[in-house]
């Protein structure tokens, strides 16, 4: 109930978006790349920046987007003497430091507010909210799954729609979270960031310096209580009408768990998006390949994050819409099983 009430309020602010930005006036090329971090399996509880593009902010002009991400997550791994099976009972069972099992949905909604303060420098608030709950896309996931021919690796062991968290810790102890611990809507963590315009002409070029604040509403103890601190670039060019960005980044972390999973301290990022117009000036394909450095000292969560994102922009007036898809690029337990992502850009 409480998911479908969190959905209906997204849903009619993301219509009430849409609805403004169709109505707006002809305006500057609206091009970069899609304003989606990384989102590993641990990103809901851990700040990952956003490489924005070179030109997000147009001189003297305000800039807003709202971004939407509708992730489903499904992850697990098992370590013990011998194999686990369904039919076992998991609080009995002996398993072993790694194990894991993380299955949740999660609803994100992060409104950006930017403004160029000179010629070279800008400024971004980004302020976002969530929902964390157990959703309503595994049923049409494994249906998905079956029509072809794909594993399910394991999903239909435990009951659909449901938040999920287990992990056991390196002294053997088992540890259970669902929704009272994890679940629920909250104001996640404000971040700001300043930008610095190195090159206006030509490949265009932006170096930004990013502060998370832990603003963070939720009450358990999973999550990264201290400040962030980020720093990123980004390349703009276009070839032949292709349009490319490049963009990386290093994140530093204050704050890490004394208990499971340890966080890193240092994180790295980067982005590859291209932009293929079909329809000139009104609508254009778009492909973005992230890819983000291990996140924790734990099983999984030690590995590289790598996730592709193919989707839709449209452009209209001084808007632009993306809509897009995302996807582990490979089997990796520690990305979104699948996520729905949507941008509307206006100036």
């Amino acid at each position: 109930m409480k998911c479908n009430k969190y959905a209906k309020l997204v849903l009619c602010y993301i219509l009430l978006l849409i609805t403004t930005a169709l109505a707006l006036g002809q305006d500057r090329d609206l091009s970069g790349p899609p304003i989606l971090p990384a989102l590993g399996l641990v990103q809901t509880f851990q700040f990952s920046p956003t490489l924005f593009g070179a030109s997000e902010v147009q001189s003297g002009r305000w800039y807003q987007s709202t971004v939407f991400n509708w992730i489903n997550v499904w992850a697990f791994n098992v370590e013990a003497e011998y194999p686990y099976r369904a039919y076992m009972d998991p609080t009995t069972f002996p398993f072993k430091y790694g194990t894991f099992l993380v299955d949740y949905e999660g609803l994100l909604l992060t409104q950006h507010i930017g403004y160029r303060l000179t010629d070279r420098f800008d400024f971004i608030l980004a302020v976002p909210v969530q929902y964390i709950g157990g959703g309503s896309m595994d049923g049409h996931i494994e249906a998905f799954h079956d029509a072809l021919g794909i594993s399910q690796h394991r999903r239909s062991d435990l009951p659909r729609n449901q938040i999920h968290m287990f992990f056991v810790d390196r002294e053997g102890r088992q540890h259970w979270l669902g929704y009272d611990e994890v679940g629920g809507g909250e104001l996640g963590d404000v971040t700001a960031y300043m930008g610095y315009r190195l090159r206006s002409e030509g490949p265009e070029a932006i170096a930004r310096f990013a502060v998370k604040f832990p603003t963070q509403t939720a009450a358990d103890s999973i999550r990264n209580r201290g400040f962030d601190f980020a720093l990123t670039s980004a390349i703009d060019w276009n070839w032949n009408g292709l349009r490319c960005n490049h963009g990386a980044g290093i994140t530093y972390s204050t704050h890490t768990h004394n208990e499971l999973p340890r966080l890193y301290h240092l994180r790295g990022t980067a982005s590859l998006s291209t932009e293929l117009p079909v329809i000139q000036h009104s609508v254009s394909v778009i492909a973005h390949l992230i890819a983000s450095t291990p996140s924790a000292s734990y099983p999984q969560l030690d590995e590289q994050v790598i996730e592709l994102t193919f989707g839709l922009r449209l452009y209209r007036g001084r808007s632009r819409i993306d809509i897009g898809l995302i996807e582990n690029m490979f089997f990796y337990d520690n990305s979104p099983d699948f996520g729905v992502h949507l941008t509307i850009v206006t100036r």
